[in-house]
Parts: structure tokens; sequence; C-alpha cells
């Protein structure tokens, strides 16, 4: 089955921008997609980095890294590589809502070890690309919203002050989704 170009993280059931009307935006103009954000351990996001760097994987990562304020690993391994805008959801201690910071998807859920399961459904569940690709449609249409939407890098959950618990954020994409890649296995 053939998904539509545009990728997870600018889908959802709960679109702040449309509710369901969802059309491919960047930057103010993108969708925003709320959710629950938890963290990699110290140095893991670092470690995942480098051996994307070292291109053994099947999304690599450009050297050196281009600067962001966060890295972090999405749902969707089609959008490594891509720049979006993440912050916490809520307000700060003036009563301003957090201002947006620049984001970069390093990682992504991998169907082998579970990730995908976990961040779809918060637990560890190995799937088959077909079934993958199923519940991604699944969250493209509407149908299912994921419970965790990203997992931040060590430096920005202790920045946070979030380490240890998971953090409701919100995010929008800021280049345009890759066409036409199958989920990573």
């Amino acid at each position: 089955m053939l998904m539509k170009s545009a990728l997870l993280l600018t889908m959802t059931a709960t679109l702040l921008t449309g509710a369901g009307d969802w059309e491919p935006g960047t930057g103010a103009d993108a969708p925003i997609l709320a959710g629950i954000a938890s963290q990699y351990g110290p140095g893991r996001m670092e470690a995942t980095i480098q051996v994307r760097q070292a291109g053994r994987t099947a999304f690599t990562l450009p050297t050196p890294l281009p600067q962001a304020e966060v890295y972090f690993a999405t749902l969707d391994c089609r959008d490594i590589g891509s720049w979006f805008e993440m912050r916490r959801a809520g307000v700060d201690e003036n009563g301003a809502p957090y201002p947006w910071e620049t984001a970069y998807a390093v990682d992504c859920a991998g169907l082998a070890d579970g990730g995908i399961g976990f961040m779809l459904f918060n637990r560890h569940t190995p799937m088959s690309q077909r079934v993958a690709e199923e519940w991604l449609r699944r969250v493209h249409t509407g149908e299912y919203q994921p419970v965790f939407v990203a997992e931040v890098d060590y430096p920005t959950a202790v920045r946070w002050n979030t380490v240890g618990r998971g953090m409701r954020v919100e995010l929008r994409r800021l280049t345009p989704s890759p066409l036409d890649l199958p989920v990573a296995p």
C-alpha cells in the first residue's frame, strides 16, 4: 500500500490547525502535532548520531551535524534529516507560551526492536513493514493518535527539567517531506 508523501509528524487525529482538514505546510503554516516526548539517556543520542554519520544505517546524517536547539527521534524514519520546530506545551512562569526551538530529526523508532510500537502504543511491539505502514496510515487519516510523538536528546531533557518523565510537546515541520521512501526496517 502506498502512503501519501506527507510524513507522520505532520499528521494526527487532533490537528490543532484544522480538525482533520490536513494540508501539507511548513513553518508557521504547518499543522501542529501535539503529544508526549520522552528522552534518550545520557550519551545515547550522540552514539546514535555517530552511527548514522558513519553510514551504517539506511538513513544517514551529515558530518558535521547541523546546529539545532533540540535533536530528537521521530516515529517515522523518513523524517531523519528534516527540520522541525518543537516547544513544550503550556506556558512559562510568566504565562507566555514556551518559545519554539529548532529541532532536527536524527533518529527514529525501529520496527525490529519494537520502538515503533513503543511510540504508538507505549509498549515495545515488534511489527512487520506491512503492519507498520498500516499503523502509519491510520495515524495519517486521523484514525489513531500515537502516544509519543518524539524522544528528545538528554541535554534538552535536562534543560527542560523533564529527565525521567514525559513532557507534552508541540511539533511543526520546517522542511518539506521526503517523497516515496519506505518505512525503515
